[in-house]
């Protein structure tokens, strides 16, 4: 045992004496290697700075020269002006203080001859009593209805029902529809409606006051007019409204 511990000691301290080495050459190799080589140069010559010059400066300073010369011959020659200048004699305008006015006579009037006016036919005045006259026949046929209240009413009220009073009675019987009871029963007639049309398009109850002789015909016209017063054209003042509702099979 104790020759193997012996032998292992030994390989172990010659293999570091080894490793020693080795690392001391590395070192000694680069440190030659680092050291400034040796040159044969001597000494060296040095020019002084007022010498050197670029070769650009003395090639541009020579034209500068030649050509402030040039700039200097081209030159325009200053005139010299007199101190005094005489001034020119020119004529002086002289306007008058005052301009006379210029006075208008007046114009002698032509004396006018008459001329005589073309005589006007005189003209018949026209008969207003009947105020149903150059009407189409369906609204005289509705302003019928009111006989002789329509001349009691204000003017604005019989112009709104001559221009409406048509427009109102197309409007009803396009809303209305043939009870289905009346048309098997053939129920047909006329009817006569009341009631007051007010400016914001509202209406009063409306009340038949001629029948067509059928209540189904009456009722229905009745609902026909509480449908269709929405379309109606709207008056100035509360209007009467009397119109007829025709029931006719065909």
């Amino acid at each position: 045992m104790r020759i193997l511990i012996a032998l292992s000691i030994s390989i172990v301290l010659h293999f570091g004496i080894l490793s020693y080495l080795q690392y001391k050459n590395k070192i000694d190799s680069t440190t030659e290697k680092q050291k400034p080589s040796k040159t044969h140069i001597r000494f060296v010559k040095l020019t002084p700075q007022s010498e050197i010059q670029s070769p650009k400066k003395k090639q541009e300073s020579k034209p500068t020269e030649k050509i402030s010369q040039e700039q200097k011959q081209t030159l325009p020659k200053i005139i010299e002006l007199p101190k005094e200048i005489k001034q020119l004699d020119l004529p002086i305008l002289v306007l008058p203080k005052e301009i006379k006015k210029i006075e208008s006579k007046p114009v002698e009037k032509m004396e006018q001859v008459p001329i005589a006016e073309p005589k006007k036919e005189e003209q018949k005045p026209q008969t207003t009593n009947n105020p149903q006259q150059k009407i189409d026949h369906i609204t005289n046929s509705y302003l019928e209805l009111y006989k002789d209240d329509f001349d009691t009413f204000p003017a604005e009220t019989k112009i709104y029902l001559i221009k409406n009073i048509k427009d109102i009675g197309r409007i009803t019987q396009r809303f209305l529809i043939y009870p289905y009871l009346s048309i098997q029963a053939k129920q047909s007639g006329i009817n006569v409606v009341e009631f007051t049309l007010y400016p914001n398009g509202k209406i009063s109850e409306p009340k038949i006051i001629k029948s067509s002789k059928y209540y189904i015909l009456d009722d229905n016209s009745i609902e026909t007019i509480k449908e269709a017063y929405r379309d109606y054209p709207r008056p100035d003042k509360p209007t009467i409204i009397r119109i007829y509702v025709k029931y006719e099979l065909i």
